[in-house]
């Protein structure tokens, strides 16, 4: 009986550790974040209430934004070894940039 209480103890005061929310991306940089941040803020104001047009609309547009920088950001960052190459004159193969 002791030994149950000491164990329900110990389980109440260990505390747990919040989900990681961040991405660790290189290009997920302060912007994305800030974006991001945005749009949950306008996601929690939104909450239930869907029949709030200007807001559904502001929230729909942060939401396009937010995927259109994410996507640019990531883009860059994948193809920056390429460009490295074509600056430096190096071999590049085939399958990245087929000429018809």
């Amino acid at each position: 009986m002791v030994s149950c209480l000491h164990n329900a103890a110990a389980a109440s005061l260990q505390v747990k550790k919040p989900p990681q929310s961040l991405v660790y991306k290189k290009w997920f940089d302060l912007q994305c974040r800030l974006s991001k941040r945005n749009l949950g803020r306008l996601a929690n104001r939104l909450g239930n209430n869907h029949s709030n047009h200007a807001l559904r609309k502001e929230y729909f547009a942060q939401r396009n934004k937010t995927f259109k920088l994410s996507q640019e950001k990531e883009k860059s960052v994948s193809l920056q070894p390429q460009q490295k190459q074509l600056r430096t004159g190096t071999f590049l193969t085939g399958k990245k940039f087929k000429t018809p």
